[in-house]
């Protein structure tokens, strides 16, 4: 069953609809007409459309044309705006570049275009933070709640609205057979892909517990955190600034988790299914080569790999153990059960037999 979704921003679909229509009356039926056909074979979110919408009121209100008479010389002074950022620059002319070939394959060819109507692509090194960083932040937390939100964002790389919408039946217990927490990020609530993943960070664990622990039992379609997004990312704000002297977001989670996972040599293919990224994603390659390994790193993974062996099974052993205590605790309860009302029994045929005599 599908729940609403919570979302962290308000569509504003229509009005940009609404917008492209009253400003752009000649353009717009092809502008909308391009979009749908987007989101047939793309499946693009409302969050992507807005996006779309506001790149073509953008490129018109800046060119001040129909498409149909834009010369070459706008199209290459638009490239050189200075308006927006290089992302977004880049994000709007290859938008502009996919309708030209939806709409006017002939007016301007798509291998042209992509010659000399485009934005190189900057090389950036991603904003992340060290494990130990990660670690200074889970310590730091006083409540559970606190500590839950750091473990599982930093474990599970989930994006701000997958991890809003984490209900208590997506969160799957660990059993004899698999003695980690797994996550289920439904696709009903995902950007992209809906995925299962386990989480093995070595605190996280412990922190689901305990927080599963410290409050009342739920519906198993309520939210498991009630906060806002406001709420949290005020929170993950102030802690940041107060421990680490750094700006912390959400997003800054997702990063550091893939580059903690591409660290553990998981394969491209695995890091794209653990992240909800498309297998021809580049994404996923940013992080995987920012895990470059040195050779002295090779030799502390051969030397060391016998002490993580152990680790690995202390930790098992240590969540069986677990379950194990909370499985005899519901046995011992039972017996206890068992015994009281045999007590009962005994009593009340005694007193049956003292009647009788």
């Amino acid at each position: 069953m599908v729940y609403e979704k919570i979302s962290i921003h308000k569509s504003n679909l229509k009005t940009r609809q609404y917008l492209v229509k009253h400003d752009f009356p000649k353009d717009s039926k092809d502008i909308l007409a391009f979009i749908k056909r987007r989101k047939l074979e793309r499946n693009i979110c409302e969050r992507r459309q807005e996006k779309i919408l506001s790149a073509f009121r953008s490129f018109l209100n800046t060119i001040k044309k129909d498409f149909e008479k834009i010369p070459r010389n706008d199209l290459e002074n638009f490239k050189l705006s200075k308006k927006y950022s290089k992302t977004t620059l880049r994000d709007y002319i290859e938008i502009i570049k996919d309708f030209y070939e939806f709409k006017y394959p002939d007016k301007f060819k798509r291998w042209e275009l992509d010659k000399w109507f485009t934005v190189p692509r900057t090389k950036t090194t991603p904003e992340i933070l060290k494990e130990e960083e990660v670690e200074k932040l889970f310590n730091a937390c006083k409540v559970d709640e606190d500590r839950f939100i750091i473990a599982v964002l930093f474990d599970s790389g989930a994006r701000a609205e997958e991890f809003l919408n984490i209900r208590f039946e997506d969160i799957i217990k660990p059993t004899q057979s698999f003695p980690y927490y797994k996550l289920d990020l439904k696709e009903e609530y995902s950007k992209t892909e809906g995925r299962t993943i386990g989480l093995y960070w070595k605190h996280t664990s412990k922190a689901i517990r305990d927080y599963l622990e410290s409050i009342k039992e739920q519906k198993p379609n309520a939210q498991v955190i009630t906060r806002s997004y406001d709420s949290i990312r005020l929170f993950l704000t102030r802690l940041g600034k107060r421990v680490l002297n750094k700006r912390i977001h959400f997003h800054i989670f997702r990063k550091s988790s893939a580059t903690h996972y591409a660290n553990l040599d998981l394969g491209r293919e695995k890091l794209c299914i653990r992240y909800g990224w498309k297998f021809v994603s580049n994404m996923v390659d940013i992080y995987i080569k920012r895990a470059g390994i040195k050779e002295e790193e090779i030799k502390e993974r051969i030397l060391n790999k016998d002490l993580g062996h152990l680790e690995k099974e202390n930790k098992e052993l240590e969540t069986k153990f677990t379950l194990l205590n909370e499985n005899s605790k519901s046995e011992i309860e039972s017996l206890k059960k068992i015994v009281e009302a045999l007590q009962v029994q005994m009593t009340t045929n005694a007193i049956a037999e003292g009647i009788r005599k």
